[in-house]
């Protein structure tokens, strides 16, 4: 993806980008965002000195037929030796009753795919920022809850959308996510993935019939430009979405379709 690493500029007449000189991998339009993401780009670049600087090799704006192969995200192009796909749950706000109240879904995900939570914020960014290349990196994340809305993790937010459009990863904003997040940090997180929903990527869009259900409160007609579960592409990787917050039935495969487990 040829875009700043930091700003997300695309590369362009008036915005050719330089790689890293150490590592030649990640891209910046300028010397102030490479110096902004330093501290942070460090700790995967490898290189242990001061700052490095960029390289003199510009990334030419792409033609208008220019193609980029995706990395496949197929259960075994990520596992070569057959083994099981690996999938975390990010749950940096957990509730208590998290486990007792996902029983269902979370049994069916261990009878698919190994289960690996994360609640520790170090132990996240490791994840989204691919720290340790001696650790298979689960392509397919379940963001439980609503934590990277909060504006203490802001840094995370903006990892969290490169670990999706850089390299390839699939985010899924589930279970308690919908029932916790508020406006406006329900969409916070949301223009670092720039994600343009497409009509295809909804697993359904609802009616002028259609009418919220709650055991609180009266009915209410929906917004018919919105989807309650969705699954797009994101440059080269995956976000999706799920906002039921009763915990029904039919949303456990939806999330597992999501995963790629369906089968």
């Amino acid at each position: 993806m040829d875009e700043c690493a930091t700003c997300f500029k695309t590369a362009g007449t008036d915005t050719p980008l330089r790689r890293c000189a150490n590592c030649q991998d990640v891209k910046y339009c300028s010397r102030a965002c490479q110096r902004s993401d330093w501290e942070e780009h460090k700790l995967v670049c490898g290189y242990a000195g001061p700052e490095t600087n960029l390289s003199d090799a510009h990334t030419p704006a792409p033609s208008s037929d220019a193609t980029v192969t995706a990395p496949t995200t197929d259960s075994a192009a990520r596992n070569p030796a057959n083994t099981r796909p690996k999938i975390v749950l990010l749950s940096l706000a957990k509730q208590p009753w998290f486990d007792e109240s996902y029983t269902p879904l979370l049994t069916l995900l261990r009878s698919k795919a190994d289960i690996f939570e994360i609640i520790d914020r170090d132990e996240a960014y490791d994840l989204l920022t691919l720290a340790n290349p001696t650790t298979t990196t689960p392509g397919i994340i379940l963001t439980t809850d609503q934590a990277l809305t909060e504006p203490k993790h802001t840094t995370l937010q903006r990892k969290a959308a490169e670990y999706v459009r850089l390299h390839g990863g699939t985010i899924i904003f589930m279970a308690l996510f919908s029932s916790f997040a508020r406006p406006p940090q329900h969409q916070s997180p949301l223009p670092d993935f720039r994600l343009a929903v497409e009509p295809g990527d909804a697993v359904y869009w609802p009616t002028s019939a259609s009418r919220t259900q709650s055991m609180v409160f009266a009915p209410q007609a929906v917004d018919t430009a919105q989807t309650p579960a969705v699954l797009g592409a994101c440059g080269r990787g995956k976000v999706g979405y799920t906002g039921d917050v009763n915990h029904e039935e039919p949303t456990k495969w939806v999330v597992l379709a999501m995963c790629g487990l369906a089968g």
